[in-house]
């Protein structure tokens, strides 16, 4: 924040995109996840997403407009065994997302939420599929075609579907959204 006040003294719009990606994600039942599973995700997924917002916010509010997107998760919506962590820290971003909305949208500052569904290739999916096979004993080809049968359009989200709903979000043609949880989960949650 230091070199954007620097070299622009303003910030128009800012993405938070907290998370964890690890070789041994928290992926258990809640009887056997530990305190430290709990701070590990806490750690991350909140306070990473509260610090950038206290300085974005702080920022903004020298202009008096700006657009913030806090990135969440489809299992907001609907909710798989095994993640309570994910899907702990996920579901505060999103409720301190929208009092955050309600709170500086006099401000002219907006602030959203986009809850991206699983997205191919990625080191969380990947990691996501080897816990639940090592947990199940399934393959992981055969966990992930479990996971895909769950989408109506039978793919993946890619990079790109998800940074167009970003853009779309952080831009003017969505100055009437505020406060929101735009799903792009290629009708995961809706299955």
């Amino acid at each position: 924040m230091n070199t954007i006040t620097e070299r622009h003294d303003r910030l128009d719009c800012a993405l938070n995109c907290a998370g964890e990606a690890t070789e041994h994600p928290s992926i258990a039942p809640l009887a056997e996840l530990t305190d430290e599973d709990f701070e590990k995700a806490l750690s991350v997924n909140v306070w990473g997403v509260i610090w950038g917002m206290q300085a974005e916010i702080k920022m903004m509010m020298k202009n008096k407009k700006g657009t913030i997107v806090n990135v969440s998760s489809t299992f907001t919506q609907r909710p798989i065994p095994y993640l309570g962590p994910h899907i702990m820290t996920k579901m505060a971003v999103e409720g301190l997302s929208k009092s955050a909305a309600l709170e500086y949208a006099n401000c002219g500052i907006r602030i959203n939420t986009l809850d991206v569904g699983p997205t191919v290739d990625s080191d969380s999916l990947r990691n996501f599929v080897a816990a639940i096979s090592q947990r199940s004993g399934q393959s992981c080809s055969d966990v992930a075609r479990e996971f895909e049968s769950h989408l109506p359009t039978g793919k993946y989200l890619c990079d790109d579907d998800v940074a167009n709903s970003a853009l779309w979000l952080l831009s003017g043609w969505s100055k009437g959204v505020l406060g929101h949880s735009l799903v792009i989960d290629n009708g995961f949650s809706s299955h």
